[in-house]
């Protein structure tokens, strides 16, 4: 009951929109399968892309590494 969820992604249709219908925060990955959309891109126009898609996020980051 107590737990934080954050589900971390990098395809704005499946791992983002689901964690927006889960009601889970979210970090999106810009360096993945969208990289081509986000390169070369300010970060205060990472939003107008989520939004393009019907999706929003908390957090960015570039990439993923563990």
């Amino acid at each position: 009951k107590n737990e934080n969820i954050l589900a971390i992604g990098d395809n704005i249709r499946t791992d983002i929109k689901g964690a927006n219908n889960m009601k889970f925060d979210s970090l999106f990955i810009t360096e993945g399968i969208h990289k081509k959309e986000f390169s070369n891109l300010p970060i205060e126009d990472y939003d107008k892309i989520l939004k393009k898609y019907g999706a929003k996020t908390n957090y960015y980051q570039e990439r993923l590494s563990w």
